[in-house]
C-alpha cells in the first residue's frame, strides 16, 4: 500500500511532540486543549494526511509542534525513519471497553445517519447532545465490543512495554474527562503536569478546550 508514497527523509518535519494513542481515546480533545496555548502548534494526525497525499507539512518555527501518532500509523512512522527517542511522547490511554464501544457506536451511527453524520469535535448544543444519545442511535453488539476491547488492550500493552525505556508522559482519558462529563478546561493539576513536561513550567495559564468529550453528534 506504500509503493506510491515518497519515503525520502522527512524526519526533520516530524513534530517535536507526539500524542501516541489509538482512535477514540481523546487524542483530538487533548490536542485541542494544548493548541490553546500561545506557544504550541497542534498539527493533527500528520500520518493520516501523509497516507492520503504523501506529504508531511513543516513545523512552525518558534512553536512547540505537537502531532498525533496513532498506533495504526506506526508502520508509516517507522518507514520514514522515525525514532520515539527523538520526541517527547504523551501516551494517552483510555479504558479499552470504552474505546471499543465508542468505535462500534460511531460505525453504527455513521451507517444509520449516512451523510449527515459527523464526529463532534467541538462544543455542541444541549439539543444536539440529546439527539446524539437518543434511542435512534444504532445498537452495538456487546459480544463484538468485548472482543474488540481485548484487542485494544493488547495493543495498548504492546506500546506501554515499548515505552518502558523511553522517557514519556502517560495520561489517561479518564483524568481529562472525569466521569466522561463535558469540560470547559483541564484541571489545574493536569494542566501543570502537561506544561511542565513541555518545558513551559513558568507559564501557568490554564489549558482550555472547546470540546465536550469524545463522541458523536448529528448535523443537518
Amino acid at each position: 500500500m506504500y509503493e506510491n508514497l515518497d519515503f525520502s527523509d522527512r524526519t526533520k518535519s516530524f513534530p517535536e511532540v507526539f500524542i501516541l494513542s489509538t482512535q477514540r481515546s481523546g487524542t483530538h480533545l487533548l490536542l485541542s486543549c494544548l493548541n490553546k496555548h500561545s506557544k504550541i502548534h497542534g498539527r493533527g494526525e500528520i500520518f493520516e494526511k501523509f497516507k492520503r497525499g504523501g506529504i508531511i507539512e513543516d513545523n512552525i518555527p518558534d512553536k512547540i509542534n505537537i502531532g498525533i501518532l496513532m498506533y495504526v500509523h506506526f508502520d508509516i512512522y517507522n518507514r520514514l525513519g522515525g525514532d520515539l527517542k527523538n520526541h517527547k511522547i504523551i501516551h494517552l490511554l483510555r479504558d479499552p471497553l470504552a474505546v471499543a464501544l465508542s468505535r462500534l457506536q460511531r460505525e453504527a451511527d455513521k451507517k444509520k445517519m449516512g451523510s449527515i453524520f459527523k464526529p463532534h469535535y467541538h462544543k455542541d448544543s444541549p439539543d444536539e447532545r440529546k439527539l446524539a444519545t437518543s434511542s435512534e442511535r444504532g445498537i452495538v453488539d456487546t459480544i463484538k465490543a468485548d472482543k474488540l476491547a481485548m484487542e485494544i488492550e493488547s495493543t495498548q500493552k504492546k506500546y506501554i512495554n515499548q515505552l518502558k525505556n523511553i522517557p514519556h508522559l502517560e495520561i489517561h482519558y479518564e483524568e481529562l474527562v472525569p466521569d466522561n462529563k463535558g469540560i470547559e478546561q483541564l484541571s489545574p493539576q493536569i494542566s501543570e503536569l502537561l506544561l511542565n513536561y513541555l518545558d513551559l513550567k513558568n507559564d501557568v495559564q490554564s489549558l482550555f478546550t472547546t470540546y465536550i468529550k469524545t463522541g458523536i453528534r448529528y448535523t443537518d
